[in-house]
Parts: C-alpha cells; sequence; structure tokens
C-alpha cells in the first residue's frame, strides 16, 4: 500500500488531511459521538419548524356545513389567529349578498394581542437560538473545537429550545381562546357555544347565508404555527438528550489526545521484511491475524482506505471494522511498501 500522496494510491480526501492535523500523522483511532454529528441536522429542523412558525396560526375555529347525504363540507369559515396579533378570516362555498368575514377585525385587540404579539419575539428568538445551535454543533462536527464552553452552549441553547415552545404551549391552553375569539365563536355558532376552551367542537345553529339543509358545526383549536412549534420542541428535547448523555466525553483537541492515550487498542505485530525465496527451505512462518473486534474499544474507529472482503469480495469503508455483508474480519494491512 503506498502512502498517501504517492503513486500508490490516491491522495487523501479532506477528511483524512483533517484528521492528520487533529490527531497526528500516524494516528489511525479517535473519539466519535454520533449524537453530536447528527445533532447539526436535527438543529436545522428545529431552526426551520420554528421560522416557519414565525407569525402563524396558533389558533383557529372552523365553521363547516356539511351538506347531508354525501358528507362534504358545503361552506366554511376559518378564522386565525395568528403570532403577532393577526387575526385571518377565509371562506369557501359563501355566496349571495352576506360576507360573514365582514364583522371580524384584522387585529387582536387588548391584552390577547399583546400576548400573541410577544409571543412572536419569543418565537423569533428562539429561531435566532437554533440556528446559533446549529452553527456549534456544525463547526464541531467539521473539527473546529476551540474550547468546553462551545459544547456547553450547544446544549444550553438545545434545552431552551425544548423547554421555552412547551411553556408557550401551556399558557395559551390555561388562558384559553380569549374574550374575542369567544365572541367570534358565539357569532359563527349562532349563540350555540363560546368555545370556553383551547380545544373543542360543537353543532352549530343557523347563521346568516349559511346552507338551510346541511349539518352544522363549530370546530376550534391549534392552528400550524402550534404544531410546527411542537415538532420543533420535541425534536429539540430527544437531540438534548442524547447530547446531555455523551457530555463528558472528549471534545477538545487535548482532550481528545489524552483520551486517546488512555484508551489505546492493541497494537498489531510488526510485519517482517520479506525473504528470498529459496527452493527446498521451509516458507516463513504465517503472520498472525489481528486482534480480535472485541479487543478494540466499542467507540473506536478504524481509519485508512475501503478493503475488500477476503471471503465475499465486498467493498468496505475504511472504517469498517467487519464486513457489512458477511460479518468476516478485516484482513490486516499489508506493510508500507507493498501493493495492496
Amino acid at each position: 500500500m503506498g502512502t498517501p500522496g504517492s503513486s500508490g494510491g490516491p491522495g487523501p480526501t479532506r477528511a483524512r488531511r483533517r484528521r492528520r492535523v487533529l490527531w497526528g500523522k500516524d494516528a489511525q483511532y479517535h473519539y466519535t459521538d454520533p449524537a453530536r454529528s447528527w445533532s447539526s441536522l436535527a438543529l436545522l429542523v428545529i431552526t426551520l419548524l420554528l421560522l416557519a412558525a414565525i407569525g402563524g396560526s396558533w389558533w383557529q375555529t372552523q365553521f363547516q356545513a356539511i351538506a347531508s347525504g354525501s358528507y362534504v363540507p358545503a361552506q366554511t369559515i376559518v378564522v386565525a389567529f395568528d403570532l403577532g396579533g393577526s387575526v385571518r378570516c377565509a371562506t369557501t362555498g359563501w355566496s349571495g349578498n352576506f360576507n360573514p368575514c365582514v364583522n371580524i377585525t384584522d387585529r387582536q385587540v387588548g391584552t390577547r394581542g399583546e400576548v400573541y404579539a410577544g409571543m412572536n419575539d419569543v418565537i423569533i428568538a428562539l429561531t435566532v437560538a437554533g440556528a446559533i445551535a446549529c452553527l456549534l454543533a456544525t463547526l464541531g462536527m467539521l473539527g473546529v473545537r476551540i474550547s468546553r464552553v462551545q459544547l456547553t452552549l450547544e446544549i444550553l441553547l438545545v434545552l431552551c429550545l425544548a423547554i421555552v415552545p412547551f411553556g408557550l404551549m401551556g399558557i395559551s391552553a390555561a388562558l384559553g381562546p380569549g374574550p374575542q375569539a369567544s365572541s367570534y365563536c358565539t357569532f359563527l355558532s349562532a349563540n350555540v357555544t363560546s368555545c370556553p376552551y383551547f380545544w373543542g367542537g360543537s353543532s352549530a345553529g343557523t347563521i346568516p347565508g349559511s346552507c338551510t339543509t346541511c349539518f352544522l358545526t363549530l370546530g376550534w383549536g391549534s392552528g400550524v404555527a402550534f404544531y410546527e412549534a411542537l415538532g420543533a420542541a420535541i425534536l429539540a428535547a430527544v437531540t438534548v438528550g442524547f447530547l446531555w448523555r455523551g457530555r463528558h466525553g472528549p471534545f477538545t483537541v487535548a482532550e481528545n489526545r489524552a483520551w486517546l492515550q488512555s484508551n489505546e487498542p492493541l497494537k498489531l505485530p510488526a510485519a517482517t521484511a520479506p525473504t528470498e525465496f529459496v527452493p527446498g527451505a521451509p516458507g516463513p512462518p504465517a503472520p498472525p491475524g489481528r486482534p480480535p473486534v472485541s479487543a478494540l474499544h466499542p467507540r473506536l474507529r478504524i481509519s485508512g482506505r475501503p478493503w475488500n472482503c477476503p471471503q465475499c469480495g465486498r467493498v468496505n469503508s475504511g472504517w469498517a471494522r467487519i464486513c457489512t455483508s458477511c460479518r468476516g474480519e478485516r484482513p490486516v494491512d499489508p506493510p508500507p511498501g507493498r501493493a495492496r
């Protein structure tokens, strides 16, 4: 096997050059934590979910007129209360001179409007925090690890991304729809209900312009932005759990070097120089096999070039210790200077 960059094989990739800088020219093993690598992708998804939730529908109520026999909504009215304090009203299947959205304002008033405006500011701040945490995780995955504070700050930010959205949801559910939303529910249901709880549903009465032969219902509950924030919080809770579990593992270059010295795997026997073949003379003893996989630390990874399994011929990654097809042992690498 030729040395990297020589005529015996292709030059080193960028990842292998990075390993050489971090761990030394002859090091073949290093500490890995899959949670730290996957956290960058998880944080990207969390940030995108929070970004989509900004200004989105947090609570909404929906009136439906369902045609008898077909069970298909013939008329709908959706009133959405958005983060930031705006109110949107949309209708389908409505005809005639009466517009059911005419008496619905486009802004939330009073304390409830201030609450929704404040929650939107919190979602914006969480989006920024998610972007910073994603950047820290990506830098760590790429090998830029200046201090352990980098990992600690990432874990704290992810913890905030998990706790704060749940707090916003709990406050919203405890406060309920509010007076303005309750008045809209009373109007849309023809005085049947005022939406007393955050989630619910009820039959509705006939309102001006509605279908008189249809089954009328009114439902209310969380909007799209609510579920986007919920998905971000759940994913953040899972991510911070895995990061917290491996928080004591080595992170900086100095910590990894110290860990490598105390967890160095078994050394393979040194290869002997080839001897000249003499007809009739006994051949050299067979080289000893490599140590079993169980002798290696479970969190060690083997670096090197891709290798062919001697049993099934499958080409395996240079990081694989056993064949991914037949589970056969990885052969001992030939001495430097020999062809693979």
